[in-house]
């Protein structure tokens, strides 16, 4: 029995936040139901993603456009096809559960949250227009939503309320759906099909909030559990309304309970398990809304067992010893409740905006990946093939250690990269209040100490993102930034005189080390905390130093025992150039004034475009792709590319040759670039291209007609940093496939001719 249908047996309905086109005619939408998946929730944000970064719903817009169907209906015409064929997927956990599963859920526009009449007026025409049974509309519990909430199931709509953070506003949904039940029963004489409805309670998103708050009041003692505390009132107040004398007569009818449906279980910080959530939260008649990374560490490692036993006394007290430091729990809940609603609001927007900017990619013919492969076309195509039929994509997001040649928990230990971005994502706020804190209290200059050990990826930032050098954008002023430079303690002698340049009270120091063992990197910072703390002051001295570090580590306990300004946990499972998009990039990143929005933006889009249901053949998986050409092409004895950049990418090319180098290769970045008689029949060519720079064109197209293999790599701008990384990690991690090579180790070191 697999870890989901145990779920199942426990009274627990495991749903799967995710939907997109080729994830249903892929056939894993039906293999998730196979292992237990009981109902859908469909992620706007996703779907915007795959229109935009892969070729999904390439040959549908094409349809409609020459149907003239209006621009502004397309982005309505694709979800309902979506949802209309998710629900007919469905439709056998729908009928075999008595109608209590089976669903797809459905957000309505965040427009609507405030306005009751419209809200059930276009709740109404969607699921017309769907005709669908097994659809769920998702209401957000603000007052009028609440309202909408009863008047609908009064109609007999399933009803999924959403955006409920608080005891309180769950009670309100609560009474608000045994009022439309008891409505729905005085007005139908005769009830064939009861109206379902669960309640979305955010888990994860609570403490997010809640522990920064308990940070600044020094209670760390009470972090991790604001969301669950809250979670724990909230299932005891629905047991309670399940044996209320109100509920009885209507579960006697025939009535479905509204059952708690949690969300956002991943962890905001990496000192929490990632099933910290998902293994405290099963228990009869509930939900849960799992992403896919969630869904496959349950599976791997969850905990199979009815835990919902955490007593009320125990909940109240918790959230007492929140009240008493000052914490109001119920502001907390009206702010993420006004943040889920930008942010809902945003993916909506971002909805609109991706079939403009697919069909303006399409009409251009723009492609992101070009691969010319001279004499060895059927040489990489089979190796596609071969992708396909092993299922190679969806068994490296699923975490198979098969995948490649060693032990299993040294494959499974390094495979945090897969799923960091949306981490990030969450932490940008953070971030961004870091640098303008230490703008607001004049420092100048952050000094990075230790980055050796995570390859390049700290300097690159500061060498693309340098934004003395970078052109001012038209009608935007600079953006805050401090000036970033690395310390070099390679020769620890020379660490003093490199510290005595510095002005120490407007100098932030930023240390990164994976174990915190490193006795150069320890030696180095204890060295410059003393010089700062003879010229500063003790007290003062913690406020100039940040550290990077896995949970748990000396310099972790180092960071605490000196009051340093910030700690930035890191997930444990990366390492080397494969920490890139995690905090050892992107604290870097932040400092440097880098738009880590947009940077962040375009990773996710080339994680959606590299998903498993997004097949190299069929589809346009570019990572795929770029991986299977790597590999066939070394395995041909092409052992020695050749980066060609544009100059502004100059240093992101030194990076994907030293990330290359864990495939056995020698790459040669920075070379001047010759007529293809000078070269032998061991050297292909990797092309970075920005968007507008023609530099090297006439030379590629020389290579090309030499039929020397040729990959060509297009940028739109320097934001495409983040898409960039992603790409060639996973790529990378293909090609070791192919080669059958463990790609998380770096042995060798890329030939360049610029340091960066």
């Amino acid at each position: 029995m697999t870890a989901l249908a145990e779920m199942n047996r426990l009274g627990h309905a495991p749903w799967l936040r995710y939907l997109r086109r080729s994830f249903i005619e892929a056939g894993k939408l039906s293999e998730m139901i196979e292992e237990g998946v009981r109902g859908v929730g469909v992620d706007i944000a996703v779907i915007s993603q795959s229109i935009t970064w892969s070729a999904d719903y390439d040959r549908v817009l094409t349809q409609l456009q020459s149907e003239g169907v209006p621009f502004d209906q397309i982005p309505h015409a694709l979800l309902i096809d979506d949802v209309q064929r998710a629900a007919y997927v469905l439709t056998g956990v729908y009928d075999d559960s008595d109608r209590l599963d089976g669903y797809v859920s459905l957000p309505l526009a965040p427009s609507l949250a405030h306005d009751m009449v419209g809200t059930i007026a276009t709740a109404r025409h969607l699921l017309a227009d769907i005709n669908c049974p097994n659809v769920m509309v998702e209401i957000p519990a603000t007052s009028t939503g609440i309202a909408a909430i009863e008047a609908l199931t009064a109609d007999g709509t399933c009803v999924n309320a959403t955006l409920i953070f608080s005891l309180d506003t769950y009670e309100q949904v609560a009474e608000a759906y045994l009022a439309g039940l008891a409505e729905y029963i005085r007005s139908h004489s005769v009830w064939r099909r009861w109206p379902t409805s669960v309640a979305t309670i955010s888990v994860g998103e609570m403490d997010r909030i809640v522990d920064a708050l308990l940070a600044e009041n020094g209670r760390s003692d009470l972090q991790g559990g604001a969301g669950l505390a809250v979670a724990g009132l909230i299932y005891g107040r629905c047991q309670q309304i399940m044996h209320t004398p109100r509920w009885q007569p209507m579960k006697k009818k025939g009535a479905h309970p509204q059952r708690p449906l949690w969300t956002h279980l991943t962890p905001h910080d990496f000192r929490y398990p990632d099933t910290y959530y998902a293994n405290a939260l099963i228990g009869p008649n509930t939900a849960s809304s799992l992403t896919p990374a969630m869904l496959n560490a349950f599976r791997d490692h969850g905990l199979v067992a009815s835990t919902l036993s955490r007593s009320n006394d125990e909940a109240s007290a918790h959230l007492n010893a929140l009240a008493a430091v000052g914490i109001d729990l119920e502001m907390v809940a009206q702010q993420l409740q006004a943040e889920a609603l930008d942010r809902l609001t945003h993916e909506f927007s971002e909805l609109r905006n991706s079939v403009r900017q697919k069909r303006e990619q399409l009409e251009d013919q723009w492609q992101r990946l070009e691969i010319q492969p001279g004499f060895h076309e059927t040489a990489v195509n089979q190796t596609m093939t071969r992708l396909c039929d092993q299922q190679v994509m969806c068994r490296i997001w699923n975490h198979d250690p098969a995948i490649w040649p060693a032990e299993v928990d040294e494959i499974k230990n390094q495979l945090g990269w897969l799923h960091v971005v949306p981490a990030m994502q969450r932490q940008i706020g953070r971030l961004q209040t870091l640098l303008y804190s230490l703008l607001a209290d004049d420092y100048h200059q952050a000094v990075l100490i230790g980055m050796s050990g995570f390859g390049l990826t700290p300097q690159l930032f500061g060498h693309t993102f340098d934004q003395a050098a970078l052109p001012p954008k038209p009608g935007l002023p600079p953006r805050p930034h401090l000036q970033l430079n690395v310390l070099n303690d390679a020769d620890p002698a020379t660490v003093p005189a490199q510290t005595a340049r510095l002005d120490l009270a407007r100098t932030l120091f930023v240390v990164s080390s994976k174990s915190g063992r490193s006795a150069v990197t320890m030696a180095t910072l204890h060295d410059i905390y003393e010089q700062a703390a003879a010229t500063l002051g003790a007290e003062e001295a913690g406020r100039h130093f940040i550290a990077i570090t896995d949970p748990g580590s000396p310099l972790a306990a180092m960071a605490r025992q000196r009051h340093f300004r910030e700690i930035f946990y890191n997930d444990p499972h990366m390492d080397g150039c494969y920490t890139a998009l995690s905090f050892i990039g992107l604290v870097p990143a932040a400092l440097t004034g880098v738009n880590l929005e947009l940077l962040l933006e375009r990773a996710q889009g080339m994680t959606c475009n590299a998903h498993g249901c997004n097949r190299p053949l069929q589809g346009d998986n570019a990572a795929a792709q770029l991986g299977a050409a790597l590999g066939a092409l070394i395995q041909m004895g092409h052992s020695r590319p050749i980066f060609i950049a544009s100059s502004a990418l100059d240093g992101f090319a030194y990076w994907v040759g030293h990330l290359t180098t864990s495939l056995g290769v020698a790459p040669l970045v920075g070379e001047p670039v010759n007529a293809p008689s000078a070269y032998g029949d061991d050297r292909f060519f990797v092309y970075l291209r920005l968007d507008g720079d023609d530099t090297y064109d006439s030379t590629v197209e020389s290579l090309i007609a030499a039929d020397y293999p040729v990959i060509t790599l297009h940028w739109q701008d320097l934001d495409d940093l983040g898409g960039q990384f992603f790409l060639w990690q996973m790529a990378t991690a293909v090609a070791a496939h192919c080669l059958q090579i463990q790609p998380f180790q770096f042995d060798g070191i890329a030939r360049y001719r610029t340091a960066v």
